[in-house]
């Protein structure tokens, strides 16, 4: 097939569920209102059908053909995508890696793997314009995987039981996640960064997703900056949404946060775990924006660990009385840093791909 390598070896499987193509098809192609111009990328000639493991190198459309579950997956994952300007689309497939047997690192392997390893290549750049739709991805350590990625979008898909459902690391920017399902993994939504290759992820949009059961919904890690998570249910994690240390500058807006253990964390302190007694008093203090979501409750959001007295909103010092999911305490004690205030009464309308 030109534009793509074999990897790895599969089994054929049952196709999906006709509920769960039905959903993909639905939104990924409806309701995330995919328009292609006049670039000449996708359609340019007939999509290139994929039923294996598969590395792409090519410019183009690549459809699935039917489920693809990998019998062997090397340590990167079962389709690897390494070129600009291309769109994968599922047509409501899946890629279960659940029976797969990897050759050289689990820890790492993906369904889908966009630009694999490419910040630790020599001379390495970033891909740029990748889409990836349609598609339900289970069992992997990660369902998909964006690393150093410049531009595109993941939309209308389902990750679920995978170690996290979506992984952008390093300098992944100007990604949009939007109309998808990400449920019962370890994370749902993962921004990674390292200040020593490209920095962290930045001008992502996270929108009109469900997520849900996954022992951390939406993490914003290390150097993730200015990235915005809005219109979506987040509902029965462990914790919602956590900002890591040297995260700044991100906005969880117009959001159903309900039913989680934890609503929204905001980690100021360094590790200490990691420095142990070398991390002196270094600390690190951002006021994580989340204004205007909904906190399961009409009296908005509760305060952390039900403390004898409710923590302030660090702009406008009311205070998070309320009975719906908990914000976390500053460095200041009595003080949030998450900015709360102020918040919505009801369900706000378009969270969420179900929008219950």
């Amino acid at each position: 097939m030109k534009g793509t390598e074999r990897i790895g070896r599969s089994r054929r499987a049952r196709r999906g569920s006709s509920s769960r193509r039905l959903f993909l098809q639905a939104v990924g192609v409806v309701g995330a209102g995919f328009v292609f111009g006049t670039s000449g990328v996708a359609g340019r000639d007939s999509p290139t059908e994929i039923d294996e493991c598969t590395r792409i190198t090519e410019p183009g459309e690549y459809v699935l053909a039917e489920d693809v579950s990998p019998t062997t997956v090397d340590g990167y994952g079962c389709i690897h995508v390494r070129a600009d300007d291309v769109v994968l689309d599922g047509r409501g497939y899946t890629i279960d890696g659940s029976g797969a047997v990897d050759d050289g690192g689990r820890v790492r392997a993906a369904g889908i793997a966009v630009n694999p390893e490419g910040t630790f290549e020599p001379d390495a750049r970033p891909v740029e314009n990748v889409t990836v739709r349609n598609v339900s991805v289970t069992g992997f350590a990660t369902g998909i995987r964006y690393e150093s990625v410049d531009g595109g979008r993941i939309a209308g898909v389902e990750t679920a039981d995978d170690g996290v459902g979506i992984d952008l690391l390093f300098g992944a920017r100007g990604i949009a996640i939007e109309d998808s399902r990400l449920s019962n993994s370890g994370t749902g939504v993962d921004l990674l960064g390292d200040p020593d290759v490209y920095g962290g992820p930045s001008d992502v949009t996270i929108a009109r997703n469900d997520v849900e059961g996954n022992d951390v919904g939406i993490r914003l890690g290390h150097e993730a900056t200015d990235n915005a998570i809005e219109h979506n249910r987040i509902v029965g994690n462990g914790t919602g949404a956590v900002q890591g240390v040297f995260a700044r500058d991100n906005a969880v807006r117009r959001n159903a946060i309900c039913g989680n253990a934890y609503g929204i964390r905001n980690v100021d302190e360094f590790a200490r775990d990691v420095l142990g007694d070398d991390a002196g008093d270094l600390r690190f203090e951002d006021v994580l924006e989340a204004t205007e979501n909904y906190w399961g409750a009409s009296d908005g959001p509760s305060s952390d660990g039900d403390p004898p007295e409710p923590f302030a909103d660090p702009v406008t010092g009311a205070l998070a009385d309320g009975t719906g999911d908990s914000i976390s305490e500053s460095l200041e004690p009595g003080v949030a840093n998450v900015r709360f205030d102020p918040f919505l009464e009801t369900h706000p309308e378009g969270a969420g791909v179900s929008d219950a």
